[in-house]
């Protein structure tokens, strides 16, 4: 019997109509909105029709796509990169040198000009993602004055004070040539910085995007849920430096000639600040905050010539001023200022109280085979011993608590276990075979999660992206160029990624805030969603450190029914908690710790009948 199959063209279409149709939900009023503008702004050449007002309009539209650039570094990962300038001088020279030396044309000059900037960032993102913010800030500001020495000491190049001329742009198709008019280039720009915009905020919802996110606003937190901070801090520098080499390398054949001093280390400074005092991290910030400045250069003319400065060494001046005033008022810029102005006083948590655990789909597991076990276990940190031959086994559907007075090693073990430090000495294995340490990442992929000690959460995103986060690990299509495509299985992970966080939000009690940013949520409320993260990996064994810490008695009843349920579904959970009451009503197994060593181990009642774990920690008070 032949089997049919769906007709290529049928499914094609199929395909692009699943993919409007999901576009037309996520359609809202501000979209029309921001369409509306675009068309006004690309009508402006009819309107006025002066080729030198155009070229000048062109030009900061090349300053604006170049800003919407930095944004991936700055507003998106955190990274306070200052050589952006630098990036666009790499794409502007580069191709005014192809143009002029060997007639290359526009397309293939700023294909190069481009690439080279990517690379430049490829390099500088590869030696600098590993290193603090204020490193990375000091280690782009000097790629931005290598340019400008670079530039200084070869005029050849950059054709010394005089600059380089260009020839007319031109493209040549079919024996033709193309000449570009101010006017293309208006319009280019205006369709770059768009197409710069939407990918921006598609990037943002994207895995990769929800993970760079949380390493800017909490890196320990990010780092737990297996983010890979040196790749995505490297992917965002280079992305930041390919949108700034192609701004450049139009804006310099636009211009017809490159002039050193244009670029460098103080139109880096003005990017930088046209991103803060627009917003950071808003996908219209860049573009607001460009606008901020074109505003203000006019006046900043006018009050040096009053002040008899010339004008274009005030201008600066009054950009280091608006930075000023940005960072001391918070960081924040004219966008979130206007947001936080908007939401005071209507967002709220949805409850102070107990989140009300939801067991209903819980399935009793009796204790089954061992999941993670660590084997003679050793840890120092200097000359401190925090771990001596250690060992600990943990079986699927059992609570094991490991407990011990504070410098004990608890919290040391727990991050051994996770991936986030290696052992000196003794083994960590998953189902009976010993694992390489690599990353948390690796062995978020076997199934073994951690949440942290203290209280970490990422304050501006929603608790659906905290979950959609914590899931990156265990999604079958995390890849960031489906989820910018939209390709069928993308939209599938998607949208059964989205199902989950909401069963997981309703099974730690959090469901009906689930679009309120985590700021809103009170301290206990914080630290259940820290186990939601954790829930929405589909772990085989969590590991939570301390989780009832600052909890009051009703919250830690709530704890306790979550923490049942968790290991009633299968799921190995290892406890460090000093809180005995919680560990009583949960463990079905404790490890007692005592300077790195295993001083007892057995259930409850045997551990609480213990002379040596009363002498050691509990004291006189029954257990």
């Amino acid at each position: 019997m032949s089997r049919t199959h769906p007709r290529p063209l049928s499914f094609i279409g199929a395909q692009v109509a699943d993919a409007v149709r999901d576009a037309r939900k996520r359609w809202r009023a501000t979209s029309w909105t921001w369409c509306a503008l675009v068309v006004v702004v690309a009508l402006v050449p009819v309107v006025d029709g002066n080729a030198l007002q155009i070229s000048s309009l062109a030009a900061g539209l090349y300053i604006v796509l170049a800003a919407v650039g930095l944004n991936f570094a700055v507003g998106l990962a955190g990274i306070p990169s200052l050589g952006q300038g630098g990036f666009v001088g790499i794409g502007a020279f580069v191709a005014a040198w192809l143009a002029v030396r060997w007639g290359w044309d526009l397309v293939a000059a700023t294909a190069a000009g481009t690439a080279a900037a990517a690379v430049t960032g490829f390099v500088v993102g590869a030696g600098a993602a590993r290193l603090t913010r204020v490193y990375v800030a000091i280690t782009t500001w000097v790629v931005a004055w290598m340019l400008q020495f670079a530039l200084a000491d070869f005029p050849q190049i950059s054709g010394g004070s005089q600059g380089l001329p260009l020839p007319p742009a031109r493209l040549g198709i079919l024996g033709a040539v193309a000449r570009f008019t101010p006017v293309w280039h208006y319009e280019s720009a205006l369709l770059f910085v768009v197409i710069a915009l939407v990918a921006y905020a598609a990037v943002k919802k994207t895995p990769a995007g929800l993970h760079l996110t949380a390493l800017r606003q909490s890196e320990a937190a990010a780092l737990v849920l297996g983010a890979d901070r040196a790749k995505l801090r490297t992917g965002a520098i280079v992305a930041s430096a390919a949108i700034g080499g192609l701004a450049g390398a139009l804006a310099v054949q636009l211009a017809g000639i490159a002039d050193p001093t244009t670029y460098g280390p103080l139109l880096s400074v003005k990017l930088f600040v046209a991103v803060i005092i627009g917003g950071a991290a808003f996908t219209a910030g860049p573009v607001v905050g460009a606008a901020t400045l074109a505003l203000v250069g006019p006046a900043a003319h006018g009050l040096g010539h009053l002040a008899g400065i010339e004008p274009a060494r005030f201008e600066p001046l009054v950009a280091a001023a608006l930075l000023l005033v940005a960072l001391v008022a918070g960081g924040q810029g004219i966008l979130p200022r206007l947001r936080s102005l908007s939401v005071r006083g209507k967002t709220r948590a949805a409850s102070s109280g107990a989140p009300r655990i939801s067991v209903s789909t819980a399935i009793e597991v009796r204790p089954g085979p061992t999941v993670l076990d660590a084997r003679s276990v050793a840890k120092s940190f200097g000359g401190l011993r925090a771990l001596d031959g250690v060992d600990i086994s943990v079986r699927a559907g059992s609570v094991h608590a490991v407990i011990g007075p504070n410098g004990s090693g608890k919290s040391t073990l727990l991050k051994i276990l996770s991936g986030s430090i290696r052992p000196d000495a003794g083994s960590v294995h998953v189902d009976g075979r010993a694992v390489e340490i690599s990353s948390v990442a690796s062995l978020r992929e076997l199934g073994i999660v951690r949440t942290l000690q203290r209280t970490a959460v990422f304050e501006d995103m929603s608790l659906r992206d905290h979950v959609l986060a914590g899931s990156v690990t265990a999604r079958p299509v995390a890849g960031t160029a489906r989820h910018l495509i939209g390709t069928p299985q993308a939209r599938a992970d998607e949208a059964a990624a989205r199902v989950d966080a909401e069963r997981v939000l309703s099974d730690v009690g959090l469901l009906d805030a689930v679009e309120t940013p985590a700021r809103y949520l009170s301290g206990a409320q914080q630290r259940f969603l820290m186990i939601a993260m954790a829930l929405a990996a589909h772990p085989r064994a969590v590991l939570l450190d301390e989780p009832g810490a600052g909890m009051s008695s009703d919250h830690v009843a709530s704890l306790i029914d979550l923490i049942g349920a968790i290991a009633s579904r299968g799921v190995a959970v290892v406890l460090v908690e000093h809180n005995l009451r919680l560990v009583r009503s949960t463990a079905d197994e404790v490890t007692v710790l005592s300077s790195g060593h295993v001083i007892a181990n057995g259930d409850p009642d045997e551990i609480s009948a213990s002379d040596e774990v009363r002498r050691a920690y509990i004291g006189p008070t029954s257990f």
